[in-house]
């Protein structure tokens, strides 16, 4: 049996828990129910719901829709330090010469 939910809930790829109770159907979705529908008696049948598809696109919504090339993030924070706390970290002295 094939039941549809309502697209308002936002369930699409995500997994939820579904139980039968006194021939009725309840959905959770962690850890709270989200959805109760009556069992239809009859198995292989498709149970559409009337708001199925509110909220989601079609997909030739999507393919129209462009996609963009890069994300802009902020650059991190990072500490600003002497260049002589690192020769002194690694014990290089101040006045070393390179090459010497």
């Amino acid at each position: 049996m094939l039941y549809g939910l309502p697209g308002t809930l936002h369930l699409a790829g995500t997994t939820v828990q579904v139980r039968e109770r006194k021939g009725v159907l309840t959905v959770w979705s962690q850890g709270q129910e989200v959805f109760a529908i009556e069992k239809r008696p009859r198995s292989q049948e498709s149970v559409p719901h009337p708001e199925q598809w509110t909220g989601i696109p079609s997909a030739s919504a999507i393919r129209r829709a462009g996609a963009p090339l890069g994300h802009q993030q902020q650059a991190p924070q990072v500490q600003s330090r002497a260049l002589a706390e690192y020769d002194q970290y690694c014990g290089v002295s101040a006045g070393a010469e390179v090459g010497a």
